[in-house]
């Protein structure tokens, strides 16, 4: 989740380097992103990790074989990353305290539409069909838009056993045609009917995932990046309404973990820094945990 300040966006901004060639050399286990990009979000698309600033909005492309790093959206003054996800042809990314939810073209980067949602801090973004789910974790409430940028926003209020908590829901991820979602404060885990907005508790034995940002379900084993410098790696029953944490990843402790993506059966996590406290020398990277 990482809350972020807005002074410190705007100041950190002048002094990132733009280019994405600027990033540092990759190793086959580490990928190095340009200092003071400040990560947030990430997606796997395409065999090609996707990771998106909070600075200006710049979401670069990388090559998880070769290193190499180039612009799939430009940034722009006023947006944020903090989620991001494909779907038809699409890119959907939540933009934070930015309040609003950005389409662009998957294939050039073009802006396509801004959605301002006046939200309070728009940041996990999942695909169920041909809808976009965006939560807002300071408002307590989930967004609903079609993929393809055209239509309305739905607002969904989660009901059934949800309580609202100053730090609300975050990372969010299909699952068995409803939604998961982790709540950053409590790190109780829901399962949430779109349709509906009922709130189950995911029931994990008494277990929390505090500090949960982002998520990512392979078959029935869910892997939880908490900021609190762990991944946590969840087995859940067939209906995904009950688990137990099986599995810390690594055993060392991790700098500050936001978002895990898999590719080539290969688990992937976002390892950021402080967002309160930027610095133009801080160098986010992307570590490669091995196979799940």
């Amino acid at each position: 989740m990482r809350l972020i300040n807005r002074s410190l966006l705007t100041a950190a901004a002048g002094m990132m380097l733009v280019a994405a060639p600027a990033a540092h050399a990759a190793t086959p286990k580490t990928l190095e992103l340009p200092a003071g990009f400040s990560a947030e979000a990430m997606t796997a698309h395409a065999g090609a990790l996707y990771v998106g600033s909070q600075i200006d909005g710049t979401v670069l492309r990388l090559d998880v074989k070769t290193g190499e790093q180039t612009t799939a959206v430009r940034g722009r003054p006023g947006v944020h990353s903090n989620g991001i996800r494909f779907a038809d042809g699409r890119i959907i990314v939540a933009g934070g305290t930015t309040g609003k939810i950005f389409v662009y073209s998957a294939h050039d980067g073009t802006p396509i539409r801004t959605y301002d949602v006046r939200g309070g801090f728009v940041n996990g973004v999942g695909i169920l069909g041909h809808t976009a789910y965006a939560t807002d974790t300071l408002k307590h409430v989930i967004y609903a838009l079609p993929t393809s940028g055209k239509g309305a926003v739905r607002t969904i209020a989660p009901t059934g056993d949800f309580k609202p908590n100053a730090f609300d829901l975050d990372g969010i991820i299909p699952a068995g045609g409803e939604l998961l979602s982790g709540q950053y404060g409590t790190g109780i885990l829901y399962k949430i009917n779109p349709k509906t907005g009922v709130a189950r508790t995911v029931d994990l034995g008494g277990a929390t995932l505090p500090t949960n940002d982002g998520l990512m379900l392979n078959g029935r084993r869910l892997y939880v990046a908490e900021n609190r410098g762990k991944v946590q790696e969840v087995q859940l029953n067939g209906s995904l309404t009950a688990g137990r944490i099986v599995k810390t990843i690594p055993r060392r402790r991790l700098r500050n973990p936001v978002d895990v993506a898999r590719i080539d059966g290969h688990l992937w996590v976002l390892n950021a820094h402080n967002p309160q406290r930027p610095k133009p020398t801080d160098v986010d990277d992307i570590i490669d945990l091995g196979t799940v």
